[in-house]
């Protein structure tokens, strides 16, 4: 019978082995599984604070535009005030160029008017001239007669 036993030691020692083996398996898997844990966690924390960092940078660059964004809405709006003053001139100056026009005319028009006028008043002399110089004529003949 010690054949036997020494079988059932040597099959127990196996088992033992096999055993232990897998334990030393499982236990290196689970130093994998934490490292990669560890790596995965580091991993996490790398990209959290990438994130972090970039809204940060976000918010720098928002910051630093704000100024330049108030600068640039002064510009436009100091441009459409110039805009709206060049307009106003520019209305101002038709306005006027019309009233001018418009004086011009009634100018020319009174003028019109006073060269009518003269005119009939030069015709009247005329006319008068010319019967005044028939009567002075028909005088003279009428005193030669006598």
């Amino acid at each position: 019978g010690g054949d036997a036993s020494s079988a059932e030691r040597a099959k127990e020692a196996l088992k033992l082995a096999t055993a232990e083996a897998k334990v030393a398996e499982a236990k290196k898997g689970l130093e994998a599984a934490k490292e990669e844990s560890k790596t995965e966690k580091k991993k996490a924390a790398a990209g959290l604070k990438a994130v972090g960092e970039a809204q940060r940078g976000l918010e720098a660059a928002r910051e630093a535009f704000e100024p330049e964004k108030a600068s640039l809405a002064k510009k436009l709006s100091t441009a459409l005030l110039k805009l709206a003053v060049a307009e106003k001139s520019l209305s101002s100056l038709q306005e006027n160029t019309k009233l001018e026009k418009a004086k011009m005319k009634g100018e020319e028009k009174q003028a019109t008017q006073r060269t009518a006028e003269l005119k009939k008043v030069t015709e009247a002399s005329e006319a008068e001239a010319v019967k005044n110089s028939k009567k002075l004529i028909s005088t003279q003949t009428k005193l030669a007669a006598s």
